[in-house]
């Protein structure tokens, strides 16, 4: 059914964008990767996983109008899929990624995602939800840029819920504030 619904919405939206001479809009970019985003889960026995690597191919035409600022785009659709990751508690195994590529083969106004789960060293995992369960088990990673540069904390549930358990829900913050923190790289070279 969801196959049938994706078909149907990219049938349309392509229609109408070649009948009205409608040009491409981010917005359109963003939901696309987002509904790549939610048909590609891995779901585990606690969580569900989704891609954090994505590619956008857009027509010549479309591509020649986001080139200009390509990267500031690329990297407002990877804090999109974050926001949406975060709204859906779906869990991403590094910061997302997105980048647009230029493919000769689509017409204007039309697009493809390609995605796929990739771990902090680069490396795309497979999407088995049994060893992608042990992952992260026993830690939680929470991304803070709020710092120069990414930097990832690792928090044990140990700690997590005995902070819950003894004091308020202001001071478990700043305990998990505390953590060992580790530096990632985050972005394409």
């Amino acid at each position: 059914m969801e196959r049938l619904e994706a078909f149907a919405s990219r049938f349309i939206e392509g229609w109408s964008a070649r009948l009205f001479g409608a040009k491409l809009q981010p917005v359109q970019i963003a939901k696309r990767v987002i509904r790549a985003m939610e048909a590609h889960q891995t779901i585990s026995l606690s969580k569900t996983f989704v891609p954090n690597s994505y590619v956008v191919s857009l027509s010549p035409s479309d591509f020649a109008g986001f080139e200009q600022y390509r990267r500031s785009l690329e990297q407002d659709l990877s804090e999109a899929v974050l926001g949406a990751a975060r709204d859906r508690n779906y869990t991403l195994l590094a910061y997302p990624t997105v980048e647009i590529e230029r493919d000769e083969d689509l017409p204007p106004g039309d697009m493809r995602v390609s995605c796929a789960l990739v771990d902090a060293s680069g490396d795309e995992v497979s999407p088995d939800p049994k060893a992608l369960g042990a992952v992260a088990a026993g830690h939680t990673m929470v991304l803070d840029r709020a710092r120069s540069g990414a930097t990832l904390r690792t928090t044990s549930r140990s700690t997590t819920a005995a902070c819950r358990e003894s004091t308020p829900r202001s001071d478990c913050a700043s305990a998990a504030t505390r953590s060992t923190t580790s530096r990632a790289r985050t972005g394409r070279t």
